[in-house]
């Protein structure tokens, strides 16, 4: 009678392909995880760099609407400012704008991600004719 011996070495009892099966999933499970937090802090990030610019939108055309207002329009140049504040999705929070002056200087609050409050501030300036 022939014997064959398997040319694979013999591996101790628990050991082997059969008995590692699955042993990928938890480190799959772990970069799953990673990659997770990784997107959710760059869409914070994000988030947070697009209310700012928000901000900074509604702050602007704020000023130049009180500006405007004060050369020439018919209303008050805080009243421009309130309704160009809401208009870009913020709201008015200081308007310095003085009767007859010529630099007018505005703070717009947005919310931003999260519910978190981002503040931005602008100045516009008339030129004496």
């Amino acid at each position: 009678m022939l014997y064959v011996r398997s040319l694979r070495p013999q591996l101790p009892s628990g050991l082997g392909p059969d008995k590692e099966r699955g042993s990928v999933s938890p480190i799959a499970l772990g970069f799953a995880c990673l990659a997770s937090a990784l997107a959710l802090s760059v869409s914070a990030a994000s988030g947070a760099v697009v209310a700012r610019a928000r901000a900074e939108a509604a702050a602007d055309a704020a000023a130049l609407a009180a500006a405007l207002e004060a050369a020439g329009g018919g209303r008050k140049p805080e009243a421009a400012a309130e309704e160009f504040a809401l208009a870009n999705g913020g709201r008015l929070v200081i308007c310095s704008c003085p009767p007859g002056g010529l630099q007018y200087v505005v703070e717009v609050e947005v919310e931003g991600w999260g519910g978190r409050r981002v503040r931005a501030r602008a100045r516009a300036v008339l030129s004496p004719p």
